[in-house]
Order: C-alpha cells, then sequence, then structure tokens
C-alpha cells in the first residue's frame, strides 16, 4: 500500500539543522519553508533572543505558518534575500541560511497545481500562484528554439529537438494530459520508461517558468555577503543541475576584497566546505521517504578573514 504524505516530509530534518544551528541565540533563515518542519525544529534550538525568518513563494505555504515570536514568515522568493536583510540592516548578521531545493509532496500531489504528469490537471507548474505565466502559457509563448534548450539545458533530454517540435505542433494545449500526449506520440518509450521521460520534461519546463537556477545562483552570491563569519549555508539538492551549482560556489567563491587582504595575489576563499562528499538520506529515511532518494546536502562554513 503506498505510503500517506502530509504536506511535506522535510528531508534528512535533523542532519540540516544540526550543521545550521551553531548559535542558539543566532540570525538564521530558511529559505524554503514549505510545509514548515525544517523552521519547527531550528524554533525548537533557538534561545529568547534566536531568530528565524524564513521565505515562501507559495500562497499554500503560508497557512502553515508557526505561532512563535521569535519567527517571521515573508511571501517572497528566497532570491530576494539580500533586499530584506538591507532594509533592516542585517547584512553579514545571518549566522545560517538553509535551503531545501525543489518541490515539496505538496506540489506533486496536489493535482490542481499541474507538477505531475500522474492527473488531468490544469499545465500550471506556478510556485506562485498569484503572478506570473503558467506552464501552458510558456509552451504557447516560447519559440520552437527556446524550447528546445529548456529541454536540452535542464531535462538533459537527448531528443529534445524532437520532443520540443512535438510539443509546438500540437494544438494549444492546456492540460497534463494534451502535454503528455505530444510527448509521447512522438517518442514511444518502453512502459517502463514513460516515466522517466515525462519527469525530465516537466522537469525541465518547471526550472524554467520558475527561473529556479537563476534564483539560487542569486541568493548563493547574497549568501556570501550575508553570512557572519562561522555563519552556516546548508543547502539540500535533488538533481545534478542545482548540485553543481552549490558544489561549485562553495568551492570557488572568493571574497571582494583588495590585494592588501588577498594571498599570494588570489582573493581569499569565501566558505570551508565541512565534508567533500554529500550527505545523503540514511536507509531509514528513504525507507520512510522514498522521494528523499535524490536528496544530497552540502554545508559551507564561513572563513572570518
Amino acid at each position: 500500500m503506498p505510503k500517506a504524505y502530509t504536506y511535506h516530509l522535510s528531508v534528512m530534518l535533523q542532519e540540516a539543522v544540526n550543521a545550521l544551528v551553531h548559535k542558539p541565540n543566532g540570525f538564521y533563515v530558511d529559505g524554503t519553508f514549505g510545509g514548515g518542519g525544517h523552521s519547527k525544529e531550528i524554533v525548537t534550538r533557538l534561545e529568547a533572543e534566536g531568530r528565524l525568518w524564513a521565505f515562501d513563494q507559495d500562497p499554500e505555504a503560508h497557512k502553515n505558518a508557526l505561532t512563535d515570536t521569535r519567527f517571521v514568515l515573508h511571501k517572497s522568493n528566497f532570491r530576494f534575500l539580500e533586499q530584506f536583510l538591507s532594509t533592516y540592516q542585517l547584512m553579514g548578521k545571518m549566522d545560517g541560511l538553509l535551503l531545501d531545493l525543489g518541490i515539496s509532496s505538496r506540489h506533486i500531489d496536489a493535482p490542481e497545481r499541474g507538477f505531475s504528469f500522474r492527473f488531468d490537471a490544469p499545465l500550471d507548474m506556478r510556485m506562485n500562484t498569484d503572478v506570473g505565466q503558467t506552464a501552458a502559457d510558456l509552451i504557447a509563448q516560447s519559440s520552437l528554439e527556446y524550447m528546445t534548450d529548456i529541454l536540452s539545458k535542464y531535462g538533459d533530454l537527448r531528443s529534445a529537438q524532437r520532443i520540443a517540435t512535438a510539443i509546438k505542433l500540437a494544438p494549444e494545449m492546456t492540460t497534463t494530459l494534451e502535454l503528455n500526449k505530444a510527448v509521447l506520440d512522438e517518442i514511444q518509450p518502453a512502459q517502463h520508461r514513460e516515466h522517466s521521460l515525462l519527469a525530465k520534461v516537466y522537469q525541465a519546463i518547471r526550472i524554467a517558468l520558475n527561473q529556479e537556477l537563476s534564483a539560487l545562483e542569486e541568493v548563493l552570491k547574497t549568501a556570501d555577503r550575508a553570512l557572519s563569519p562561522n555563519g552556516r549555508l546548508v543547502v539540500l539538492t535533488y538533481h545534478s543541475l542545482e548540485d553543481k551549482i552549490v558544489t561549485n560556489h562553495l568551492r570557488k567563491a572568493e571574497y571582494d576584497t583588495d590585494k592588501d587582504t588577498a594571498i599570494y595575489g588570489a582573493a581569499p576563499r569565501v566558505y570551508k566546505v565541512l565534508k567533500k562528499e554529500p550527505l545523503t538520506p540514511t536507509d531509514k529515511e528513504l525507507e520512510d521517504n522514498p522521494r528523499s532518494r535524490s536528496a544530497k546536502m552540502r554545508v559551507g562554513r564561513k572563513i572570518e578573514l
């Protein structure tokens, strides 16, 4: 019997919060509030002076807001973190930033959100349902070249041009099943591979629609300046595109500083990567939450100059 899911099961909950919270009276940010699991655990580690800000652009997530004087939930994409911190003069004072990337179980299991190919649903896929174009709008307004680029870059699809052509030649589509039909009529994989093919198509369109990778790059650059000395950057990724961005940033980020503080003419690094290899879910977690199977957690500690 398939397992029942709540709004979202927080992945590597204890491991992530253990890595994040190193000062009980510190100031932390949960950039991806979702169901609130990580935030709830973070708050239990804070003393009275501790503070937690959380961000989520999805209106549904705000129904899960915590009632705690140490907690504030902002309705915004985490890419705008610097604007919020600057307004309150908190740049350089953040003791930890947690990013749990990807989509939640709620997004996958709610047909009306259009994130899953398993249901006949509106072709939406917006993280913020209050604004912006839908996936149907994106498909209708994209050129063949752009659609091919999306499927190749974000879905790693070898047949990206064939699939893009099939999508663009199909009658105007407004539902997930219409998208599925356009793809599967062109590419007819063995039955057990249909899931993988459609998953890649949906991932590619979702990433492009929500500008997920550019948002990630922006917030990582903000973290370089926003974290306090010894502050922690904890990121959970779920596919190779995200993980590559995070890995490269942790290893290559440099202080924007003058040569007087540089070593042998090279600017000093921003982070010490706490573990070379990412942390992954335990066998017990994989059994309890199979959707965590692709998760990787990476942690950086900001180096004090």
